[in-house]
């Protein structure tokens, strides 16, 4: 189908003449989004960068005069894309892992996983064992703390934990040191236009929920998906997935910040970019074997990144 635009817009010093004619594959494939995605500004932005023309209308935002895209090969397009796009504009979608993340939450899981086994009479663990169990979900999480010979017990450690952690859960967790500045950066600071923000964890959401309320975090992020929010956890990109349709990002939009090789894994399972947290709970040499498209040592070296300023891990 072809849609032909009716208006004229008049954007700053530059008079849009909109009576052109592209069909759906043209819109498609030069990042063409609906008004009712809410991304509408990002794609007129991205043309605006590579082509030095807005083409606007109150359906669809078009990101190239019809003559222009006719007469770049595919290679030229992604060839002129590449260079032209600032990585500080190119993120529209920042995506956290909870846990190893932002949050340090190791002291009290390390707590409440002892205060289980002791009531079950069970060995306890030690604050490297435990922080090898957080992330992947709560049946692997469990059997980490657990004797091999009691795996079949873990269902049991879940429930004694889940009522002990829920009650202590903020009780000597902390956020990572820039992480409160670094959001406060992304959501009103100096970037050309502020990404949404995302989390992605396999923590419960009562869990999750309590924790963000409780550093003052729930209303800087515009979704927060949790294991009951989908089917299949992290590695698997299902949560990636439905945050990229809630926010309306294409795929070369987002950005994923994760400690471990499920987080990357989801980005790299979802197609989108990944920075490994290298501060986190996972090894660094580890991680860095997961191939993440970028490595930082600390929160605020996010900034570089999104800059261009720290190059590719």
């Amino acid at each position: 189908m072809r849609y032909r635009p009716k208006r004229t817009f008049r954007l700053g010093r530059e008079i849009v003449f909109p009576n052109l004619r592209c069909n759906k594959a043209e819109r498609l494939s030069i990042g063409i989004t609906k008004s009712r995605c809410n991304r509408k500004h990002v794609a007129a932005q991205r043309a605006k960068r590579i082509f030095g023309k807005f083409v606007n209308n109150a359906r669809y935002v078009v990101c190239a005069v019809k003559e222009n895209f006719q007469a770049l090969s595919t290679e030229q397009k992604a060839e002129n894309f590449n260079e032209k796009r600032s990585p500080l504009r190119a993120i529209t979608t920042i995506i956290f892992d909870l846990d190893g993340t932002l949050l340090d939450s190791s002291p009290d899981i390390f707590n409440c996983v002892n205060l289980a086994l002791r009531e079950m009479a069970l060995p306890e663990v030690t604050m490297e064992q435990a922080k090898k169990g957080i992330g992947p979900g709560s049946q692997v999480f469990t059997q980490t703390m657990l004797p091999r010979d009691q795996f079949y017990r873990w269902e049991e450690l879940l429930q004694i934990y889940r009522r002990f952690y829920l009650d202590r859960c903020t009780e000597r967790s902390t956020l990572y040191p820039g992480v409160t500045a670094l959001l406060r950066h992304l959501r009103n600071g100096s970037l050309a236009e502020a990404p949404y923000l995302a989390v992605a964890t396999n923590k419960p959401r009562s869990m999750t929920d309590r924790i963000l309320g409780h550093f003052g975090l729930f209303h800087q992020f515009r979704v927060v998906i949790g294991p009951e929010d989908v089917v299949r956890l992290k590695p698997d990109p299902e949560m990636i997935q439905t945050i990229l349709r809630v926010t309306g990002s294409l795929p070369e939009e987002p950005l994923l910040v994760g400690d471990t090789d499920n987080d990357i894994r989801a980005g790299k399972n979802a197609g989108i970019l990944t920075c490994g947290a290298a501060y986190g709970y996972f090894p660094r040499e580890r991680l860095q074997a997961q191939d993440p498209d970028f490595l930082i040592d600390a929160p605020m070296q996010l900034l570089s990144v999104l800059d261009g300023r720290l190059s590719k891990a």
